[in-house]
């Protein structure tokens, strides 16, 4: 029902309560005057025609009956007084005046019709009106019977047959009236429990009916249900206004949706999406559901739709979208939207024939701002260096955080010329790195971070968005690489552009860690030693080597995959080879042959919480003497985690094992350390003894070494040692043991075994 015509029935139905309240006071005061003129007529025994009394008769009689009769029809309440007036009417207005004339009779009648309308009232609540007809029928017609056979006089019984008449016909109208007010006010109620439960239906639901009309070349609400209160906090009303709907939607959405009326034809529903203003502020996704209603004449009458509010469903898809597309700590794009963004990118590229570049960038030894102040502040130090590297682009360039510490950068548009596209983007990572190389306040301190940057080109031929990232990614390695044992000469000696043999070492590399975890499985591995003498030409021990036999039968040095073990953390179980190996041998071969054997341990190794424990189970499971076993470690391992590496010192040489420094003199200054911890040997390193016979400072060097090793009671040993004069100058000076060449090439341990130590004695390897 429209909310316009209800103001109008209302008042409807107050007229017409109005006109059934005067009927029923115009049959109440008729009542009481024929009550009048029938007791006047008693008591005075008036002797006047009896057609008057037949005609107020009837009249007071009908007209309360009338008036039930249109309450009935126009469904007005049919309150408990009219019903008593009813009877009231009836008994004043008809049998009294019939008492004057017929005495005893007249009473009779009055006594019998009082007990019929009790008993057709109580017939009729139990019989929906039916039976009381049928019985008011019977009762009227006793009565008849009864009056004809009590009033002798023929004019008396004809004059009261009239009124005998009259009244099982009233009676029937009233009992039929009664019957179809009832039918109705069954219908009406279950109408309305129906109204008021769609009423409550909608009231609770989150969709929103309405109907829009055109009006002043704007769409305006016509109708619309009480709930948009509940969606939007505007009363029906507030909605009706013109121009409600057009101020209200989002300015970003209103000509998409105003676009989408004009799509809508005969017979067709479209769905769309827009935001619409709440009335406290903010706005609220609704799904609108529309169709439109035309006229006969084919002219477009009325919208007719539903809103329905979709916002948390909007709020999840943007939350999954921004989960999917975006870095949730630092807000910009994350790696999947890099590459989605990167094949468009590509694509315009080939189309404008413009060079862009690929730049990614890795935060130097970013764990250590982790470990130092703890994740938030490390989390703090990304989101700022963000927005550093935010504010150092253009606006076409894109920014995505790719990982833990790392950024990428795409900048499209470099130029068509190579060499003006690599200085362009080289300046750009420069100013990049400088932005970053600035402190970062945290608080009330700053830390200063450093970056790697590898720069790859686009496009190049059929290259893809992969390509192009990974060949990024090669070229950071290089930065990162090319910078580990370098001091920054300049704010871009740790940016790299990605060059072909790039690919190739990144590959042979691979290729070689792939060797070693062969190596690994299917014990490729080989025990190489190489003999030391002391400086009576006896044999002191050997250094035990390791070789790699490849898939095709080479064999590769050391030198060729130690690093890359290193850099991929396989060295721990290469290590635990060669100590297994080392252990077996020492266990197998006697004390004369092979009085001590030295082999090299990585730091990585060393590092390990439980390399003590290891070393000690090898030497158990061998049955091996951890006494004949010398340990060879860098000078790095003294510089880092001291106070680790004293502990273990302490806890090897007390089993025994001896501890060597190899390398010695050539990275770090540890004089200190010689005094505080429990070293058994150093090793000079092999460039002071290739240059000491011809160079003044490096055998001044050499010679300072001997005499501080001999002063503090640590064995020296010389390697490579390749000529007689080597050998003199290091016996002059009190060198014990030396290692080269000159005394034999690295042999598998095998042969060693074999040689045994008879074949040292007969070699004159030392001058006498």
């Amino acid at each position: 029902m429209g909310v316009n015509s209800r103001p109008a029935q209302q008042a409807s139905k107050r007229k017409k309560r109005l006109l059934f309240v005067q009927d029923l006071y115009l049959a109440r005061t008729l009542g009481t005057a024929l009550a009048a003129v029938g007791i006047a007529a008693s008591l005075y025994q008036l002797d006047s025609p009896l057609w008057p009394y037949l005609l107020l008769t009837i009249t007071g009689f009908g007209w309360p009956h009338l008036a039930y009769f249109r309450a009935s029809r126009d469904d007005m309440p049919v309150v408990r007084e009219f019903e008593n007036l009813r009877i009231d009417a009836a008994i004043c207005g008809f049998w009294l005046p019939l008492t004057g004339f017929m005495g005893v009779p007249g009473v009779l009648m009055i006594a019998t019709l009082g007990m019929q309308n009790a008993i057709v009232g109580g017939v009729r609540l139990l019989s929906q009106g039916a039976v009381g007809l049928l019985l008011g029928v019977a009762l009227a017609s006793a009565l008849v019977g009864i009056h004809f056979h009590l009033l002798a006089d023929l004019e008396t019984r004809l004059a009261c047959l009239p009124f005998l008449l009259i009244y099982p016909t009233v009676l029937g109208i009233r009992v039929g009236a009664g019957r179809y007010r009832d039918a109705r006010d069954r219908a009406r109620a279950s109408q309305q429990i129906a109204e008021s439960r769609l009423a409550n239906l909608l009231a609770t639901s989150p969709t929103v009916l309405y109907e829009m009309e055109f009006d002043s070349r704007t769409w305006r609400c016509t109708e619309v249900t009480a709930n948009i209160q509940r969606l939007l906090g505007y009363t029906p009303q507030e909605a009706q206004e013109l121009n409600w709907w057009d101020s209200h939607v989002h300015p970003d959405d209103r000509r998409s949706a105003k676009a989408a009326v004009s799509r809508l034809t005969a017979g067709t529903k479209i769905v769309r999406r827009y935001r619409m203003v709440h009335k406290s502020g903010g706005y609220r996704w609704l799904r609108d559901e529309l169709e439109l209603q035309f006229r006969s004449d084919a002219s477009v009458a009325r919208i007719q739709g539903a809103w329905i509010d979709v916002t948390e469903s909007e709020q999840a898809q943007a939350d999954i979208h921004r989960l999917t597309h975006y870095d949730a700590l630092t807000g910009l794009a994350n790696r999947h939207f890099l590459q989605v963004g990167l094949v468009g990118i590509l694509a315009q590229a080939r189309q404008t024939e413009d060079l862009g570049g690929l730049l990614l960038i890795d935060i130097d030894a970013f764990k250590m701002i982790n470990d130092s102040y703890g994740f938030s502040m490390g989390d703090q130090v990304l989101v700022k260096i963000g927005h550093r590297l935010r504010d150092g682009l253009r606006a076409s360039d894109m920014l995505a955080r790719t990982g833990g510490n790392s950024f990428a950068v795409v900048l499209p548009r470099l130029g068509a010329k190579q060499e003006k596209a690599i200085a362009r983007a080289r300046a750009i990572a420069a100013k990049l790195n400088a932005a970053i190389s600035q402190p970062i306040p945290l608080g009330n301190f700053s830390v200063c971070v450093t970056a790697s940057i590898g720069i790859a080109f686009f496009p190049d031929r059929d290259s893809t968005a992969e390509d192009v990232l990974r060949e990024a990614d090669i070229a950071l390695y290089a930065a990162k690489e090319t910078a580990k044992d370098r001091i920054w000469e300049s704010i871009d000696s740790n940016i790299a552009v990605f060059e072909p043999t790039m690919q190739d070492r990144l590959t042979a590399s691979t290729r070689i860690q792939n060797e070693i975890l062969g190596a690994l499985a299917e014990g490729r591995f080989e025990l190489y030693l190489q003999r030391q003498v002391n400086s009576n030409g006896g044999i002191a021990g050997a250094e035990a080597l390791i070789r790699l036999r490849t898939t095709d039968g080479r064999l590769l040095l050391p030198n060729d995959f130690i690093p890359i073990a290193e850099e991929s953390g396989l060295i721990v179980r290469v290590g635990q080879w060669l100590r297994s190996e080392a252990c077996r041998l020492i266990a197998r071969v006697d004390a004369v042959q092979l009085p001590r054997l030295s082999l090299n341990v990585s730091v990585i190794e060393f590092r390990q919480p439980r390399f003590v424990e290891h070393i000690l189970d090898d030497c158990a499971q061998a049955d091996a003497d951890p006494s004949r076993l010398t340990l060879e470690i860098t000078e790095s391992v003294l510089v880092d985690h001291f106070d680790d590496t004293v502990i273990k010192f302490n806890e090897l040489t007390a089993r025994g094992i001896r501890i060597s420094i190899d390398d010695f003199g050539t990275r770090y200054s540890i004089l200190a350390y010689l005094q505080t911890l429990p070293i058994s040997e150093i090793k000079i390193d092999k460039l002071f003894i290739r240059d000491m016979v011809a160079d003044v400072r490096s055998a001044r060097l050499t010679q300072s070494i001997i005499t501080l090793a001999k002063n503090m009671e640590i064995e020296v040993v010389a390697e490579g040692v390749e000529t007689q004069e080597q050998i003199d100058f290091l016996r002059l000076h009190g060198c014990e043991i030396m290692q080269g060449f000159l005394f034999g090439e690295p042999k598998p341990a095998a042969n060693y075994i074999c040689w045994g130590a008879e074949f040292l004695e007969t070699q004159n390897f030392i001058t006498k």
